[in-house]
């Protein structure tokens, strides 16, 4: 399992060798969605509304990536079981900036 970009940001993509010299091409296997956007928009959202939380310095109010952040797999019963785990970005990266020319 491997990390690769997509337009969803970080994404889980799976190669497979037989030798660990000659590797399959990447697969996409897991991407987050609208849905994990959405619920990610409501936690930062939740936690910029309550003072009992510190808030992320930077929220830009428009740009909620979720991003499926790493998926460790464990072996079960003949079937590989992954445990996607998000990465919600708050705070750390400034917003994106129009670029204008003189």
């Amino acid at each position: 399992m491997v990390k690769h970009g997509t337009e969803w940001g970080r994404s889980v993509w799976l190669v497979t060798s037989p030798d660990f010299v000659k590797w399959t091409d990447p697969k996409l296997v897991l991407h987050s969605d609208l849905e994990d956007k959405e619920n990610r928009r409501k936690r930062v959202d939740a936690v910029v509304a309550n003072p009992d939380y510190l808030s992320p310095p930077l929220v830009d109010g428009v740009e909620y990536l979720a991003e499926v952040y790493q998926m460790p797999l464990v072996a079960y019963e003949g079937v590989y079981i992954g445990f996607p785990v998000l990465f919600n970005p708050a705070g750390a990266i400034p917003p994106r900036m129009a670029t204008s020319r003189p």
